[in-house]
């Protein structure tokens, strides 16, 4: 038998490598936040300047790290400076924006989920007529996705954000795509209206650095 020659066509005919990811289930595995994590995306579609007035891209790093209310704050900075922070806070990763007068707080992530199960963010009704919902939900596990970064099984997740009048609340989409032990690889925002959906373009991994 000619075990040379069976080994060259096993590796001639393999698949195209996925970046592995961890065996465990938790929400941390899809945001790892440590200290010198980063990642740089390309904006996609409407999101870029085809004029180049400004950067196509965006690079992010976990720079410090805090507490707040028992939480661990981790500090994301972006090209160097000081943005945002985020925490996880049970089933959630949550953005934090501390500022003088008023902090602001956005659920950005939720896990675990089944496919097709939704959890409500957000349901608001002002003055009984204007609404503000979201509403996150899981659409598939083992998304493969392809960026300048590399082949991904992602998590894909979907945002719906419903503004407006009650009764016809304008409605934006965001699609995300998360791979365990990296984090987001892939975004893309569009819009509804009129029963039309528009894209809005979005981001795509081009880096990243895991400590």
């Amino acid at each position: 038998m000619h075990i040379p020659f069976l080994l060259s066509l096993l590796f001639f005919f393999r698949p195209e490598l996925i970046a592995p990811v961890p065996s465990s289930d938790l929400i941390e595995d899809l945001y790892p936040l440590q200290i010198g994590n980063s990642w740089s995306y390309d904006f996609i579609g409407a999101n870029a300047d085809p004029m180049g007035y400004m950067p196509n891209y965006l690079s992010e790093e976990v720079t410090d790290t805090s507490r707040y209310l028992g939480h661990k704050l981790f500090q994301i900075s972006q090209g160097g400076i000081p943005r945002y922070k985020l925490y996880f806070d049970s089933t959630s990763v949550i953005r934090y924006v501390p500022d003088s007068i008023y902090s602001f707080k956005t659920q950005l992530l939720h896990w675990p989920l089944t496919i097709g199960e939704t959890v409500v963010f957000l349901d608001t009704l002002y003055n009984g007529s204007y609404l503000h919902k979201i509403v996150f939900l899981l659409q598939d596990t083992k998304a493969p996705i392809t960026t300048r970064a590399g082949l991904f099984e992602c998590y894909h997740f979907q945002q719906q954000t419903y503004r407006g009048n009650g009764s016809h609340p304008d409605t934006t989409v965001i699609d995300l795509w998360y791979a365990k032990g990296i984090g987001l690889v892939r975004n893309r925002y569009s819009k509804v209206a009129y029963g039309k959906k528009i894209d809005q373009g979005g981001m795509d991994l081009i880096t990243y650095k895991i400590m």
